[in-house]
C-alpha cells in the first residue's frame, strides 16, 4: 500500500470522526454514513441493533441503505435476532468477512437461504464489525457489495474505526444512555446495598454483611428507587447498569 493511499484512508477516517462528533440529527447521521461507505468503495451499509424492529419501534437503532426488497423481506420475516450475520457477530469482538461465517456458527438450511435471498435482492459479499455495549442490545455495522463486485480490501483497515465512531454517534442520537450530568447520584451505602441485591442477597442478608439494621437496608433501597423514579429493584438495577453506576463486573466480584 502506497503512502498516498494510506493518507487517503487517514483523511477519510479523520473527517468522519470529526463529523460524528458534532452530528445532531438522524437525517444528517444517515447522510454521513452513506457518504463515507461510498467514499470507501462499498455499495451498502447497515448499522443496527440486533432486535426485532417491531418490538422497539423508535428505540431500536437501525440505519441502512440496503435494497428496499431485502429490507421488506428482512422485516417481514422478523430476522433482527436470527439473521446469520447478526448471530455470527455475537460470537466474537473482531470484524469478519461474510465468507467466514460458516466457520463461526452452525449454518442451518434457512441460513443459507438468507444469503440466497440477499443475493436475489442484489447483495453480494460483506464485512461486519460487531459492536457490544454491556446493558444494551448487541449491534453491528456491515459494509456490503452489490453482487459480483469485489470488496475494497484496502479499506478494511479503517472500517472498524468508522463503524465504532458511527455506532457511538448513533447511540448518542437515539439517547441510549442519559447524559452523565443528568444521572441520579446514589450514596456509597446505597450502591453497596444495591450491589448485594443484584447478587441475589435478601435485605436481611445485606444487613448482616453491611452490619446495619434491615430497616436501614430497606431505606437505602427506597431512597435509590426514588432518585431514579422507578418502583421495582429489577428496573433500578437495569437503570444503574445502563448509566454505569453499577457494572456487570460487580457480579463477578461477588
Amino acid at each position: 500500500m502506497s503512502i498516498e493511499n494510506k493518507m487517503i484512508r487517514f483523511k477519510i477516517l479523520e473527517d468522519f470522526k470529526a463529523e460524528m462528533a458534532v452530528v445532531d440529527s438522524v437525517a444528517a447521521f444517515r447522510r454521513a454514513l452513506i457518504e463515507v461507505k461510498t467514499v470507501m468503495g462499498f455499495d451498502y451499509v447497515a448499522l443496527t441493533q440486533h432486535a426485532d424492529i417491531f418490538e422497539g419501534v423508535g428505540t431500536v437503532i437501525r440505519v441502512h441503505d440496503y435494497p428496499a426488497l431485502w429490507a421488506l423481506q428482512f422485516d417481514g420475516r422478523r430476522m433482527g435476532r436470527t439473521d446469520p450475520v447478526h448471530r455470527a457477530s455475537h460470537t466474537q469482538a473482531q470484524p469478519f468477512l461474510w465468507t467466514e461465517i460458516s466457520n463461526m456458527i452452525q449454518m442451518r438450511r434457512e441460513d443459507w437461504a438468507v444469503f440466497a435471498n440477499a443475493e436475489d435482492c442484489g447483495i453480494g459479499d460483506g464485512y461486519t464489525v460487531p459492536v457490544h455495549v454491556p446493558g444494551e442490545s448487541n449491534g453491528s455495522v456491515s459494509f456490503a457489495m452489490a453482487v459480483g463486485r469485489p470488496i475494497p480490501y484496502e479499506m478494511l483497515a479503517i472500517a472498524p474505526q468508522i463503524a465504532l465512531h458511527a455506532f457511538d454517534a448513533a447511540r448518542r442520537l437515539w439517547k441510549m444512555r442519559p447524559a452523565p450530568l443528568a444521572m441520579p447520584i446514589l450514596t456509597a451505602a446505597q450502591i453497596r446495598c444495591l450491589t448485594w441485591s443484584m447478587l441475589g442477597k435478601s435485605d436481611w442478608e445485606i444487613s448482616q454483611i453491611e452490619k446495619c439494621q434491615e430497616v436501614t437496608v430497606k431505606k437505602h433501597a427506597k431512597d435509590a428507587l426514588a432518585r431514579y423514579g422507578v418502583h421495582k429493584r429489577t428496573l433500578l438495577i437495569t437503570r444503574t447498569l445502563l448509566d454505569g453506576t453499577l457494572s456487570l463486573g460487580d457480579l463477578a466480584a461477588g
